[in-house]
């Protein structure tokens, strides 16, 4: 798997071009906007989305409740100890 950095050595640029060229950012040139997509294309590279949630206040992953609640609710509702 690609990450930004290699894009980015392979392409000659700095990371932070990388990531302006993944945005659509208009602060960067043409021919460097094409020579990274290039390398883009060339090696596959695909965004790791839990490495940019990580760096997003929000993931929009919704979670489930720990599984150890879970497991107490049903050892609760399978023994008759729990029952009022």
């Amino acid at each position: 798997m690609n990450t930004i950095r290699e894009i980015a050595a392979i392409a000659g640029v700095s990371r932070s071009t990388v990531s302006l060229v993944l945005n659509n950012s208009p602060l960067v040139k043409a021919e460097t906007r094409e020579k990274v997509l290039a390398v883009i294309q060339d090696t596959g590279y695909v965004p790791n989305s839990n490495a940019r949630n990580l760096s997003w206040r929000a993931t929009k992953i919704r979670s489930a409740p720990p599984a150890t609640i879970i497991r107490s609710r049903w050892v609760c509702f399978r023994s008759t100890s729990c029952r009022g």
